[in-house]
């Protein structure tokens, strides 16, 4: 019998689905009455207030990496009296409309995220030629801000599947220059280029890159500081908070959540094992998540684990205020329009061309 399947057998609190009899208190949720008693949203009430909210975090469409359910998420932070989360799944905007809908439904605020995959300096999304073990891609989250962030986002998403489908969908950053509009942009985990190019010792590289968010981005550029017990972590970000405090770019506390609850990390640790096709009781030689606090925190969590550093974790808070309640639209057709000729002149049109719909990708995405 594997360790999961021993451990879940003799303990409840690991086994799939479980909940504590005695529901969670959690301090914050007095917010939720008062809104009500102010006859507002949690959404509306909360705006321009000082507080945390999640602004990195995985849904299952985070594909066999992400260990939550988009319902489930928006649910325990409106439980836990925060008004907005993110969901920043790993290159695609899969679970978006799903969020944004029942976000709305149910008075809070969805930031439409992804962690993109970035291609690394010096490339291009077309260059596949990496040899093995060579890194190819870097992370990089990206919210969108309005509508225009978001069909900007969806192009970014798109193009790294179709064009620069690498062992992840990879952009460049020429590729997220031309659509920069309406995006905001953070350093990221310690997977992001920044800290990356910090843990290698390549400083002025990773000033380099920090000098170049800041010229595309401006004021919508934010450097990320986690906090999950590992060295490599503490390492990463040392060098970003630096730039961060030198250049003075707002820092925000994220927790890079990958489940729900801190009793899903089990779980969680066996969905890692089929994503990669390893075993839950083989922990010395496969990949896990080291370290602790994986999970969709409560602010008064967040609180007494960022000690010190009040004005990164109430930063999430000032960064959703600046994105627009509702960035998709629904019930609005938003299909690309081409003048095509009629009768006969269609299939002239179409044998004159010789294009398929496959061929038309470009125009329509330049179209929206």
């Amino acid at each position: 019998m594997c360790q999961l399947c021993t451990i879940m057998d003799t303990n409840v609190h690991f086994k799939p689905g479980y909940e504590p009899e005695t529901p969670p208190t959690y301090e914050y949720a007095s917010r939720l009455v008062e809104a009500e008693k102010a006859g507002m949203s949690l959404k509306d009430y909360m705006k321009g207030k000082t507080r945390w909210g999640s602004i990195h975090g995985h849904s299952e469409y985070s594909l066999l990496d992400g260990g939550a359910k988009i319902e489930s998420i928006m649910d325990k932070a409106k439980a836990m009296g925060q008004d907005f989360v993110a969901i920043t799944d790993h290159g695609n905007l899969f679970g978006a409309v799903k969020a944004h809908k029942y976000a709305q439904q149910i008075g809070i605020k969805h930031i439409v995220g992804c962690e993109l995959y970035l291609a690394p300096i010096g490339k291009s999304l077309y260059d596949k030629d990496f040899k093995k073990g060579e890194q190819a891609y870097t992370h990089l989250v990206t919210l969108a801000m309005n509508e225009q962030g978001y069909r900007n986002l969806s192009h970014l998403s798109s193009i790294g599947y179709l064009d620069g489908a690498y062992r992840q969908p990879r952009i460049d950053r020429e590729t997220l220059k031309q659509y920069s509009e309406g995006l905001i942009v953070t350093t990221s985990c310690v997977g992001g280029s920044i800290p990356q190019l910090s843990l290698a010792g390549k400083l002025a590289q990773a000033e380099a890159d920090f000098n170049w968010f800041m010229d595309v981005f401006g004021d919508r550029f934010y450097v990320e500081y986690q906090h999950h017990n590992i060295d490599v972590e503490k390492q990463g970000f040392e060098f970003p908070m630096h730039l961060a405090q030198k250049n003075n770019i707002p820092i925000i506390a994220t927790t890079d959540s990958h489940y729900l609850d801190s009793y899903d990390v089990l779980t969680h640790d066996a969905l890692l094992c089929i994503g990669t096709g390893d075993w839950v009781d083989n922990p010395d030689r496969r990949f896990k998540f080291d370290g602790t606090g994986y999970w969709y925190m409560a602010e008064e969590e967040v609180r007494t684990l960022f000690t010190g550093f009040e004005e990164a974790i109430e930063n999430t808070g000032k960064l959703a205020d600046r994105i627009e309640d509702q960035v998709i639209s629904f019930g609005e057709v938003a299909l690309p329009h081409f003048d095509i000729p009629a009768n006969d002149g269609f299939n002239a049109y179409v044998q004159g061309n010789g294009r398929s719909a496959l061929n038309l990708w470009p125009e329509l995405l330049n179209s929206n």
